[in-house]
């Protein structure tokens, strides 16, 4: 069920994921296992054990900067859902 929903679109006050968002996500985390073969490499011919900081692991999700966001919330998201359906004039 979450490889599925990974790869399903959401655009929830509280999660845009889309294809950009995947396409990101790849992409940092391929940069990320590139810098740690290159250093676990380093640290084999200097016979220094390399291991990976995961807490400071972070994607910078560029095609969600300009949403703004308020606690867990996408705030044009809350308002696109808060618009009435019709209109009364």
């Amino acid at each position: 069920m979450f490889y599925y929903q990974l790869s399903q679109d959401h655009n929830r006050t509280d999660l845009i994921w889309n294809h950009r968002t995947r396409e990101e996500l790849r992409e940092g985390l391929e940069s990320e296992m590139r810098a740690f073969n290159i250093d676990k490499e380093l640290g084999v011919t200097q016979a220094l054990e390399v291991s990976w900081n995961y807490l400071e692991f972070e994607i910078k999700y560029e095609s969600l900067a300009e949403e703004l966001k308020i606690g867990d919330n996408y705030v044009r998201l809350l308002l696109e859902q808060s618009k009435p359906r019709f209109a009364l004039f």
